[in-house]
């Protein structure tokens, strides 16, 4: 375990010294030698793919039946790989596959290859500088720099990420989309499973039958389970208020955005509310952070490494919310057990993560790591191994790959 002053003061000066040379400053990996001849990235392959859900996802304003996925791979010199994922959210990330991929090809590509896995700080600041938004494409890059990196060092991925605060984290299972006796026969069957922490999905009927959905599900798990609803921008502020008066007599650690992404509207929501609101749609970087915080709009935030541009910026990101005094979650979408077990090594090098980890690997029907992935249902510990501590076949990514 690492001294927590000590990193998160080295991780706020990555933060706000955008420009600082110093070791300490630039990440754990720059004390490696950049010119190493066996770290310079010789090659960057795309593998676009479709996997089916389990079944369909509702949620507030569409009905999800896949996941379009961009994986990524890195090589080294030496000959090692790193592996790093994307998934495509276009409502809410602006990306889709193949706007990814082309984007990576077009602008990014050319500033990783030739370029040592040893300064991936530096690489990940010049993604960013050169491109808007972006954060999936320049998140999937990060996320193969981190196993990269991990991987020629002999080290964990959450070493790479400056050290782990934990070695473990809990896992919010999501519920809810459905009628409520669907929604209660899931709840029951995560509790036998030894799930005791839930994100319910709401938004998508009346207000009045989320509230009586709230209280069944609170009725299912018991006063000292963690429950958090998430509303995904469906109301307006009205109604936002009509469900968190009614529901909050019914321990909601949190109303996950219950508008749409107007900060101004949000603290006036977050004044009247009786339940602390969190935000996710709302944030795409640091100065959504920072205006949500000054305008008293949140209690804390949902961080996913598709918005941020991956996990070294959500890492950034997660510190100085922490340093605010803000909650952190880190939140994922339909990802495969790759991006999980990178969102793993993410959570635990964070300062805190008392909003947990959200994970959404259970309604894949299909996951190309198989089932040597990590385990993701309550609490999940840190993969072992070099890197991210996940193999990826290419044989298994070719049977769901987009043609």
């Amino acid at each position: 375990m690492r001294d927590a002053g000590r990193c998160a003061t080295r991780a706020l000066k990555l933060c706000l010294t955008s420009d600082c040379t110093r070791a300490e400053c630039k990440g754990d990996d720059a004390v490696t030698d950049p010119g190493a001849p066996e770290s310079k990235i010789v090659a960057l392959d795309c593998f676009p793919i479709k996997l089916p859900l389990k079944k369909p996802m509702k949620l507030a304003g569409s009905l999800v039946h896949d996941a379009s996925i961009l994986y990524l791979r890195l090589r080294s010199a030496s000959g090692v790989e790193g592996w790093g994922e994307a998934i495509a959210d276009p409502g809410n990330a602006g990306e889709t596959v193949r706007g990814m991929q082309a984007m990576i090809e077009a602008r990014l590509k050319p500033l990783v290859i030739g370029q040592s896995a040893f300064d991936r700080i530096s690489i990940v600041r010049a993604m960013a500088a050169s491109v808007f938004a972006n954060g999936g494409a320049i998140g999937a890059i990060d996320m193969a720099l981190l196993d990269l990196v991990g991987k020629l060092k002999g080290i964990a991925a959450v070493d790479v990420l400056g050290g782990a605060y934990r070695t473990s984290v809990k896992t919010l299972s999501i519920v809810g989309g459905y009628d409520q006796a669907s929604v209660l026969k899931d709840v029951a069957e995560l509790l036998d499973a030894g799930v005791d922490c839930f994100k319910l999905k709401v938004g998508s009927g009346l207000v009045r039958d989320d509230v009586a959905m709230v209280k069944a599900v609170r009725g299912a798990i018991g006063d000292d389970r963690f429950l958090c609803v998430d509303a995904n921008m469906a109301w307006d502020i009205p109604a936002a208020l009509q469900f968190a008066c009614g529901a909050a007599d019914y321990g909601l650690a949190y109303l996950e955005q219950p508008i749409a992404a107007d900060n101004y509207r949000m603290a006036l929501l977050a004044a009247q509310t009786p339940v602390p609101i969190s935000a996710d749609e709302s944030i795409h970087g640091l100065n959504d952070v920072t205006a949500l915080r000054d305008l008293k709009a949140v209690a804390g935030m949902s961080l996913k490494s598709i918005k941020l541009g991956g996990p070294t910026e959500l890492t950034r990101v997660a510190t100085i919310c922490d340093g605010f005094g803000l909650s952190v979650g880190v939140a994922m979408m339909m990802e495969t057990s790759l991006s999980t077990a990178a969102m793993i090594h993410t959570s635990c090098a964070l300062p805190q993560i008392d909003w947990l980890l959200n994970v959404g690997v259970a309604f894949l029907a299909e996951d190309p790591i198989g089932p040597g992935g990590p385990s993701m249902l309550g609490t999940v510990t840190c993969p072992q191994g070099p890197g991210l501590g996940i193999t990826v076949d290419e044989g298994e990514l070719q049977r769901f790959m987009l043609r």
